[in-house]
């Protein structure tokens, strides 16, 4: 027997009792199959210095994924690429080619996939088998998965979930939680069991998943929850403000009530949350920590300059535009508005360019701003798009990516100026395009 197929062995021996495989028949030596030597050859590859990028040695991969599925199952569970030649130690598997792997397998049948691993745990109930299932149910799966993986990580009369099954858990989540938005509502069911092991990695797949669908359940586990608030609390950053208006704000009650505190970790966590959810109720607040000696000014400058677009650095600078700002929007706004939706040019011309020179509510007045966008007069739209670009609110997104439609050319490069500018990405000047680009339905 060579040297190659010796380091081998204790690869292969793992896959027969895992995936069901043969084995060894009649005293044959085990030997890796075409596909499998294909897919293990693509991940030794991508650690090379001239490698293929990331997505080219995935789509290879797909191709093969199928074919050499036991023989990946195994790879997870070792964590170790077996040798290809004589001569040839294992490879330890990185992060990234872990990453590789489900990528490919969650191009397969999410049908094949679930037959393919109930096996693995036949005959094993270790914490590397299951992190391996975990993570390969949930690459290709969807919101009803996650209850088998809870089942996985937690059997009856079994050991407790394992650091290993833990990590691949939260990973899964996260996968599923941006495969399918059905999977939010079979995470706060994880949260109403109280299944307290998988809330901390619950909490943090939501945070890692960027979407604001999730910040519902933290509201629920930073107000009912007084060990994992924190945690949900900083995962708020991530991913921003909910679509229901409600949520915000009795988010940012809960968290103005926090600064109030004396921990100063927490407050600091409260201070960045409440500027990622735009909530200008907490100005008043954030002002009086801005002139406090505790050392915390610095955040509560940072939150203001956030929240505002305003970039001041004393308190007394801060606290004349505040006055001036309130003293606008209760002597001046609801007849600007009022102007910026008639049916005269000129009168709702300058008031688009009154209102995009505040900064106070900034994203209640883009809302304003991308209403007259999208209206029927369909005029001055340039200088709309501008001060929807100077407010810097994501919520004036969806009405100026219809703006790219715009069959005038000047229109349209100022629509996709402001896009640019809100959203830190190079866009196409397209509408479709566009849409894609932001996860926007066409």
């Amino acid at each position: 027997m060579n040297d190659a197929l010796a380091a081998a062995l204790p690869f292969l021996g793992l896959l027969a009792p895992l995936a069901g495989s043969p084995g060894a028949r009649g005293g044959e030596e085990l030997e890796l199959g075409p596909a499998a030597r294909r897919a293990i050859a693509l991940l030794r590859d991508s650690r090379l210095p001239d490698a293929p990028a990331t997505e080219d040695t995935v789509e290879a991969l797909s191709l093969v994924a199928a074919a050499s599925f036991d023989d990946l199952a195994g790879v997870l569970v070792e964590r170790r690429l077996p040798p290809l030649t004589e001569g040839q130690a294992p490879q330890t598997l990185s992060i990234p080619q872990r990453a590789m792997i489900l990528d490919a397998v969650a191009d397969l049948d999410p049908a094949l996939v679930r037959s393919r691993v109930e096996g693995l745990l036949d005959g094993r109930d270790d914490d590397a088998a299951r992190a391996a299932a975990v993570d390969l149910r949930a690459a290709a799966g969807e919101a009803r998965d996650l209850a088998w993986m809870v089942a996985v990580l937690k059997p009856a009369q079994s050991p407790a979930p394992g650091p290993l099954a833990l990590e691949a858990y939260e990973r899964g989540l996260q996968r599923l939680l941006g495969r399918d938005p059905r999977a939010y509502e079979a995470a706060a069911e994880i949260w109403r069991r109280g299944e307290r092991e998988l809330l901390p990695g619950l909490v943090r797949a939501i945070g890692a998943a960027g979407d604001p669908a999730g910040l519902p359940l933290l509201l629920k586990v930073a107000t009912w929850d007084a060990q994992l608030a924190p945690l949900a609390i900083g995962q708020v950053r991530h991913v921003g403000p909910a679509e229901d208006r409600a949520v915000n704000r009795a988010f940012g009650d809960l968290l103005r009530r926090r600064l109030e505190g004396d921990d100063a970790g927490q407050r600091r966590m409260a201070m960045v949350a409440l500027a990622e959810l735009g909530d200008f109720n907490a100005l008043p607040k954030l002002l009086d920590v801005l002139e406090e000696e505790d050392g915390l000014e610095r955040d509560a400058l940072w939150s203001l300059r956030h929240l505002t677009g305003m970039h001041f650095a004393e308190a007394p600078r801060w606290r004349r535009w505040y006055a001036a700002e309130l003293r606008w929007f209760d002597e001046e706004y609801p007849r600007v508005v009022y102007d910026l939706h008639s049916l005269d040019p000129a009168r709702s011309l300058a008031a688009a360019r009154v209102m995009a020179q505040h900064r106070l509510r900034r994203h209640e007045l883009a809302t304003e701003l991308a209403r007259a966008l999208d209206g029927a007069l369909r005029v001055h739209r340039t200088t709309l798009c501008a001060g929807l670009e100077a407010l810097g609110s994501e919520r004036g997104v969806p009405s100026l990516v219809r703006t790219l439609e715009d069959p005038r050319p000047e229109v349209r490069a100022a629509a996709v100026q402001a896009l640019r500018t809100i959203t830190g990405e190079s866009l196409p000047a397209d509408a479709e395009p566009g849409r894609r680009e932001l996860g926007l339905e066409p």
